[in-house]
């Protein structure tokens, strides 16, 4: 079923993506006068058909539609907020930190950012008909965003009110540079993909972006480690009702996927491309972290794990091309 009543006043609505976790959550949560929706899918008909049958289960229609709430600028969580704002003039808020990088990526230059991601998998590595085929993949999620207008911008720490709907923000910084969640007064979390129940959010270095997105992550994990949250609501999977056991997960399994990459490292060093290839393409098997996935997402997340450990001292970074990663000890 697309529509799931999680709550009393909130569904989740579940719209299928063409990505391999399958489909992504977004919340449609009952206000004074209408509905605020929490993440907005991909620009398809079956997001947008998801959508209305969400709507209908909640006895509103598109007009009802007061607000949209974005976690994160990824095009799974921001592809129809475009549509909604076109068609209703509904207000969008996203983080003040990721309003920018939203516009900079999907209204201004996405060309720029594709040559880009092109531009740091050859630097870090990888094949050119892998590069090229990577940039076609990129290239076409611009066709799942549509264009938006306006955005209202939310601060770290404020608190949200929208017809009735409150919550706290709460910057979490580490999937994505503005990555917020919002805490609300039932010990409700809106998490996004700051935390998931069953996989590891990809944590990926990306061009342009926060020098060390791993380290970002792990302080974020902890920022929030300890809110009273009663049930967590994140962009995929099922509801989280025990929030400090899956954040100390989370925590347990970059300690040791961190190890892990630095133990295949060999004195020669190593790429991100490289390492990616043995974390990922050969399978981590602990259960925990992400399921196969796409080359860039792959290669950014090794580079991520390369980077944290090169700015903790255990490696050294050597700019090439291509970028390589040695043992501090193995360069003395």
């Amino acid at each position: 079923m697309p529509v799931v009543r999680v709550e009393p006043d909130v569904f989740c609505v579940r719209m299928p993506i063409p990505f391999p976790l399958g489909s992504v959550n977004a919340y449609l949560v009952r206000t004074d006068d209408g509905v605020v929706l929490v993440d907005a899918g991909l620009r398809t008909p079956d997001c947008f058909a998801a959508l209305q049958e969400a709507l209908e289960a909640a006895g509103v229609s598109l007009s009802g539609l007061r607000a949209v709430v974005l976690t994160h600028a990824h095009p799974d969580h921001i592809g129809l907020a475009g549509v909604l704002q076109g068609r209703t003039g509904v207000p969008l808020y996203l983080l003040d930190v990721e309003e920018p990088l939203a516009r900079r990526v999907w209204v201004n230059d996405h060309a720029g950012r594709v040559r880009a991601i092109t531009q740091m998998l050859r630097a870090h590595g990888v094949p050119e008909k892998w590069v090229e085929e990577a940039g076609r993949q990129v290239a076409a999620l611009r066709e799942l965003v549509a264009p938006f207008g306006p955005v209202r911008t939310l601060g770290d720490g404020q608190l949200l009110e929208l017809d009735g709907f409150s919550a706290h923000v709460l910057w979490t910084p580490g999937h994505s540079d503005g990555h917020m969640v919002l805490l609300d007064p039932r010990g409700r979390l809106f998490c996004g993909d700051h935390v998931l129940p069953e996989v590891s959010p990809n944590i990926s270095l990306y061009p342009g972006a926060r020098p060390n997105p791993l380290a970002d992550y792990l302080d974020s994990l902890r920022k929030v480690r300890d809110l009273p949250v009663r049930v967590a609501l994140p962009g995929h999977g099922d509801p989280i009702t025990d929030w400090a056991a899956r954040v100390d997960q989370l925590l347990e399994h970059h300690r040791m996927r961190l190890d892990a990459a630095y133990d295949l490292v060999p004195p020669e060093g190593v790429t991100a491309f490289q390492l990616a290839q043995r974390l990922f393409f050969e399978g981590s098997g602990d259960g925990v972290g992400p399921p196969e996935i796409p080359l860039p997402l792959a290669v950014g997340e090794a580079a991520a794990h390369l980077e944290w450990l090169y700015r903790e001292g255990r490696l050294v970074r050597e700019e090439g091309p291509p970028v390589v990663y040695r043992p501090a000890e193995a360069s003395t």
